[in-house]
C-alpha cells in the first residue's frame, strides 16, 4: 500500500439497501479521489480543486465501467481536505469502498477515532462521541452545556496550576468527578438489580417497568434461570433493569448458576430492588442503596410505606409511577452536583482521577499535562480494518 496521505472512516452502519456516508479528510485525498470519480454531468474534477458544491459522480477503479453512483460532499479544505462521499450500503459494496480508498493510499480508522481527530481539540470530540450515545433530550443537553463548562473549567483548572493554587484545582478537580455518577445516566444506563425469592414478581415488573416482555411470567418457581435485561429511560435518564433468579435453597445445578449470576449483578448494581409478597419484610437484607418493594398489591393488604419501600402492581400498575420516581430520586438525587462542570464521559472522569493523583503526590506538572490534554488536538487515528 502507498504511503498514507488521510483517513476514511465510516460513519454509518453497513446496512444492506441503505445509505452509506464515508468521511475522508487529509492534506492528498483530493487528489487521490478526483481521478476515481468521475461526474455524471459537467467538466471533471481537478484534483488540486476540491468542488464547491455537492455533485453526483460515478466511483470506480481506473478501468472499470461501473462502480457505484455516489454524492461527492465537501466539507472543508481548511486546515486540510475534509469531503464526504454519500454512497450505496451493504456489506460487500462497503468492503469494496474501503479498497478503493486503501490502494488510493488512504488509511481507514473508527468513526470514533475520525472524529476526536478531526474536531476542534479533544473535549470537542469527546463531546461528539458522547451525543451520538444519548437517546433523550436530558442526556443531550446535558453533554451540549457541559462541553462548554468543563472547557472553562479546564481552563481555570490550568490558570491555578500555573498560579500555583493547587489546592483550588484539586477541590475543581474533584467536582468534577462528584458529579460524574449522575451525567453518566445520559449515556450509559444505571444498573438497577430486581432481586428476591422465587415467585415475587420480578419478571413481571420488569416488564412493566420497561413496557416490554423481555421476561417468561409464570408460576412455576425457578423460570428465571439466567439475568434478563431491559433498558428504558425515566424522565431523561437511562437506566438497565435486571431480572434475576430467585433466591432459595436448591441442590439444582442449574438453579444455583442462575443465582450466583444474580448475587454478582446485584453487587455490581448501583441500585438493588428487593422485591417480597410479605409486608412485615422479614428476611430482607439491609443496604443503603436498595429499595424495598411490596409486589402483588392488587390481591393483598397495603403495607406501610415509607422512604425506602413502595407498593406495586404489575398487573394494575398501581406503585409502578411511584417506584419509577422513587429509583430517580434515589440515583439522581444528587443532581445538584451538575449545576457546575462535571466529566461527561468515562474517559473524562478517568482523566480527572488521574490528574488528582498526580496532584496528592506533589505531580503538579504532571496533573497539568493530563488534564491540559483535552484542550489539545485529538491523535492521528489508529488503522482499522472494516468490519
Amino acid at each position: 500500500m502507498n504511503q498514507s496521505i488521510g483517513w476514511a472512516a465510516l460513519l454509518t452502519p453497513p446496512l444492506p439497501g441503505a445509505v452509506s456516508i464515508w468521511a475522508l479528510r487529509g492534506s492528498g485525498v483530493w487528489r487521490a479521489l478526483a481521478p476515481l470519480c468521475k461526474p455524471v454531468h459537467g467538466s471533471n474534477f481537478s484534483p488540486n480543486v476540491l468542488p464547491a458544491s455537492t455533485r453526483l459522480a460515478r466511483l470506480a477503479m481506473p478501468g472499470d465501467q461501473h462502480g457505484d453512483e455516489v454524492l461527492v460532499v465537501p466539507r472543508s479544505t481548511n486546515p486540510v481536505p475534509h469531503i464526504e462521499i454519500h454512497g450505496h450500503s451493504g456489506p460487500e459494496l462497503l468492503r469494496w469502498h474501503s479498497e478503493i480508498w486503501r490502494a488510493a493510499g488512504i488509511q481507514l480508522c473508527s468513526w470514533q477515532a475520525f472524529e476526536i481527530w478531526q474536531a476542534r481539540d479533544r473535549l470537542a470530540g469527546e463531546s461528539l462521541q458522547a451525543l451520538a450515545k444519548t437517546t433523550t433530550r436530558r442526556g443531550a443537553n446535558g453533554v451540549l452545556v457541559q462541553q462548554t463548562r468543563v472547557r472553562t473549567a479546564i481552563q481555570q483548572i490550568m490558570t491555578l496550576f500555573r498560579a500555583g493554587e493547587s489546592s483550588q484545582a484539586f477541590g475543581l478537580l474533584e467536582s468534577m468527578v462528584a458529579g460524574h455518577r449522575v451525567a453518566r445516566a445520559w449515556t450509559i444506563p444505571w444498573r438497577v438489580a430486581l432481586c428476591g425469592k422465587p415467585n415475587a414478581g420480578k419478571s413481571s415488573l420488569l416488564n412493566a417497568l420497561t413496557g416490554s416482555t423481555r421476561a417468561i411470567v409464570s408460576a412455576i418457581p425457578g423460570t428465571t434461570r439466567d439475568v434478563v435485561r431491559g433498558t428504558t429511560a425515566i424522565d431523561g435518564w437511562l437506566v438497565e433493569f435486571s431480572d434475576t433468579a430467585g433466591l432459595c435453597e436448591s441442590d439444582d445445578i442449574l438453579e444455583q448458576a442462575g443465582m450466583n449470576a444474580g448475587k454478582t449483578v446485584a453487587k455490581q448494581a448501583d441500585l438493588v430492588l428487593w422485591l417480597t409478597e410479605d409486608i412485615n419484610q422479614s428476611g430482607i437484607p439491609h443496604a443503603t442503596d436498595q429499595i424495598v418493594v411490596h409486589t402483588k398489591s392488587d390481591i393483598r393488604p397495603s403495607s406501610l410505606s415509607h422512604a425506602h419501600a413502595v407498593d406495586v402492581s404489575a398487573v394494575s400498575g398501581q406503585g409502578i409511577d411511584a417506584l419509577l420516581q422513587l429509583i430517580v430520586d434515589k440515583l439522581a438525587g444528587n443532581a445538584n452536583l451538575l449545576a457546575g462542570a462535571v466529566a461527561f464521559s468515562s474517559a473524562l472522569e478517568r482523566s480527572c482521577q488521574r490528574a488528582i493523583l498526580d496532584l496528592s503526590h506533589n505531580r503538579t506538572e504532571e496533573a497539568l499535562t493530563e488534564i491540559g490534554t483535552w484542550l489539545s488536538s485529538g491523535p492521528e487515528p489508529v488503522e482499522s480494518s472494516f468490519p
